[in-house]
């Protein structure tokens, strides 16, 4: 259990300064976190009536998730500098504009493609939020 313990507290350290694995940040930080506060955190609010009980678990949970936040931008895998050489490569490669609309059309490349870090940041918003509304 100790060591259990240990491993969070590291990996919440490395979190904080940039170093951690994104898969880490997405699913250790993020799904389980959205679960438990969606299915316990939330349930125990409407349960118990107490306004000092509902306001400290909402602001933790608040804080958390701005904390959440941060490190999803932090963490988040960096793109490559290119050089001149390099982009002109990826764009003969890619074939153009005509041939990206081509593919588009049918369905051999996603139409939009998913940030993964925009969508985190965006439902950690959504449940700040959520957690927000019960302060008042």
């Amino acid at each position: 259990m100790k060591n259990f313990l240990n491993k969070i507290k590291i990996s919440f350290i490395n979190s904080s300064k940039g170093l951690e694995n994104f898969s880490v940040i997405i699913w250790g930080w993020g799904a389980l976190a959205y679960g438990v506060s969606y299915f316990i955190f939330n349930k125990l609010i409407y349960l118990i009536n107490s306004k000092f009980f509902d306001y400290s678990l909402a602001t933790l949970i608040i804080v958390y998730f701005i904390w959440h936040f941060y490190v999803a931008i932090k963490c988040y895998p960096k793109a490559p500098k290119l050089t001149k050489e390099e982009k002109e490569k990826l764009k003969l490669e890619s074939g153009g504009a005509s041939k990206t609309f081509l593919r588009k059309l049918f369905l051999q490349e996603p139409i939009t493609k998913m940030n993964t870090r925009n969508m985190l940041c965006a439902i950690d918003i959504l449940v700040i939020l959520h957690f927000y509304s019960f302060l008042h």
